[in-house]
């Protein structure tokens, strides 16, 4: 039993340092009309005026443009090496009159730590509640019954 009680122990710890590596995010939404030349953004997504949506790894905002990276596995054919498979960086520009605003999506500490200490917690007190039932005898305080030799 000990030993179960040390592997909930390590899981809850575990499951507590995989929430905040996770972390949460929340969505930002820039509007073209904030959008200056220069500025650099990583995974975003451009939404235009015509409905349409261009997801990016990387966005740069130029005068008259903006200009989005993204990765794409591209499969290859060699005499030597026979099919392979690699990831090429593409890009591709969309006019800055037709872009409606950016997406991005950004890490939010704050709520990382509310849901983590919030899962934290549930988990503690239901640790606690399963430890006092062990020590009580056991669920519902029933008592065993006698020999009857």
């Amino acid at each position: 039993m000990k030993r179960f009680l040390r592997m909930s122990r390590f899981g809850i710890w575990w499951g507590t340092l995989l929430l905040l590596g996770a972390g949460c995010s929340r969505s930002v939404v820039l509007p073209r009309e904030s959008l200056q030349p220069g500025n650099q953004y990583e995974n975003v997504s451009v939404l235009t005026e015509d409905g349409l949506e261009y997801r990016f790894d990387r966005v740069l905002v130029l005068p008259d443009s903006v200009r989005g990276e993204y990765e794409q596995e591209v499969q290859r054919h060699s005499a030597s090496q026979g099919t392979y498979y690699e990831d090429v960086v593409r890009a591709q520009a969309v006019p800055l009159s037709r872009v409606s605003s950016l997406s991005l999506k950004k890490k939010d500490p704050g709520k990382t730590f509310f849901v983590g200490a919030g899962a934290a917690a549930v988990a503690m007190l239901f640790k606690t509640l399963f430890d006092s039932d062990l020590e009580s005898g056991g669920g519902g305080n029933s008592k065993t019954k006698p020999d009857p030799r």
